[in-house]
């Protein structure tokens, strides 16, 4: 889990802006290696054959396959076979609405998608293209197998995509950290869902009109933390200077999550 930490407040009586230490965002691992793969296996990278389609034998390709819910394959000028990844459910798509109300002028959708220059239409000849639809769950099971794909048909290594991308401006306006959970004594991953909540907002209880009351539910006193983290906090501090907090240590290793991310309500920082 990565996190990034603002540095110094805009305005330090309102944590309707980020404060000090409030967490900016937050990613899992499983998020970091999807957001890498995106960018190795991104149409840009994949080219087109003779007849202006991409390759199915492509990186490209093995990532649509890997991370969508549909493969579409048009069988004429009318029916397209739709094939469920996850369940292995075929049924044909058309001109003629199905029970759901779905339907398919399959010439149209073809011609508008080829108009785009990062079009994702597979194959080798018109009338048996093949493209990909709807979303597969991402978990770090679907991502060892999506990089076992990438590692096998390039030379991109997992290990070497660890953190998530950023930029100079990014590192030297905030402080990167990672960390890992801790459970029944272990070091663990922390989920997606986790993450997602150590970077949430504070609103007002009100259902009916929600006040944001803070940026940031949680922050990472990391003056308090300098040893822990293994960071200067006058460097931190300096604008001039990029600061990367984030190790390549084992879990074992990482500073736990439940110790330096703390709750803002429950410390009483704030009150509602």
């Amino acid at each position: 889990m990565e996190g990034l930490i603002n540095i110094g407040s805009a305005n330090p009586d309102n944590h309707k802006s980020y404060q000090d230490g409030d967490v900016v965002m937050v990613k899992s691992n499983v998020e970091i290696e999807y957001c890498h793969a995106e960018m190795i296996c991104h149409a840009h990278e994949a080219g087109f054959n003779s007849a202006g389609f991409r390759n199915t034998g492509s990186l490209l390709y093995k990532y649509l396959e890997n991370t969508s819910k549909y493969r579409f394959t048009r069988l004429n000028s009318n029916d397209v076979e739709r094939y469920n990844l996850l369940t292995d459910e075929v049924d044909i798509v058309n001109t003629t609405p199905n029970a759901k109300g779905e339907y398919m002028y399959v010439d149209r959708y073809i011609a508008r998608r080829l108009r785009q220059s990062d079009h994702k239409i597979f194959g080798s000849e018109q009338g048996k293209e093949i493209w990909y639809g709807g979303y597969a769950i991402r978990d770090r099971a679907s991502s060892d197998t999506l990089w076992q794909e990438i590692e096998s048909h390039s030379d991109k290594l997992k290990q070497d995509h660890k953190h998530f991308p950023l930029s100079p401006i990014e590192q030297s306006r905030f402080l990167p950290i990672n960390c890992c959970g801790y459970k029944n004594n272990t070091p663990k991953e922390v989920s997606c869902g986790t993450c997602g909540d150590r970077c949430c907002p504070i609103f007002s209880n009100n259902d009916e009109d929600k006040v944001l009351i803070a940026q940031s539910k949680w922050h990472v006193p990391y003056w308090d933390l300098a040893s822990e983290l293994g960071i200067d906090v006058d460097d931190v501090r300096d604008k001039n200077k990029t600061l990367d907090a984030r190790h390549d240590v084992s879990l074992d290793h990482m500073c736990h999550m439940d110790d330096i991310y703390v709750d803002k309500v429950t410390a009483g920082i704030i009150t509602l």
